[in-house]
């Protein structure tokens, strides 16, 4: 198993699109647009300074993604990356790819960045038992601010 900044890895779009939209209907049972999904990503993929992917492959076949946005704060003056989908084809789903690969690297990617806060923070939508579970499990704590 590989793991990949996604810096401009075009090859890796119709991967990441598909398991974004598989994703968001196995977990939240919702029907995302395919379209909408493939602009989303085409723009993270040119413009790593605000937003990147991590890419976790096995034998050069993607099996999971997650996506991470950088946020600046007025009131620090800094800047804090967070995790703002996280991505595991089906087959690989409850193997620890999360806490063992992603999870590792986020936090890599993270602490190496110069000009942020070294601050990892999670968004989740309302409701995701499923993401709930697996990020509580990994130390993730609940901040309604």
């Amino acid at each position: 198993i590989i793991v990949n900044k996604s810096t401009n890895k075009k090859e890796y779009t119709e991967s990441i699109v598909k398991q974004t939209i598989g994703m968001a209907l196995d977990s939240e049972n919702i029907i995302l647009n395919p379209e909408t999904v493939l602009s989303g990503v085409n723009y993270v993929l040119n413009c790593d300074k605000i937003a990147l992917y991590i890419l976790i492959t096995k034998n050069n076949i993607p099996i999971a993604n997650n996506l991470l946005t950088r946020d600046y704060n007025i009131r620090n003056d800094s800047f804090s990356w967070t995790i703002g989908s996280l991505n595991v084809e089906k087959e690989y789903r409850r193997l620890g790819i999360f806490s063992k690969y992603i999870l590792e690297s986020d936090i890599k990617y993270v602490l190496s960045d110069e000009n942020n806060r070294k601050i990892l923070k999670l968004y989740m939508d309302k409701g995701n038992e499923v993401a709930e579970k697996a990020y509580f499990k990994n130390g993730f704590k609940l901040n309604l601010n």
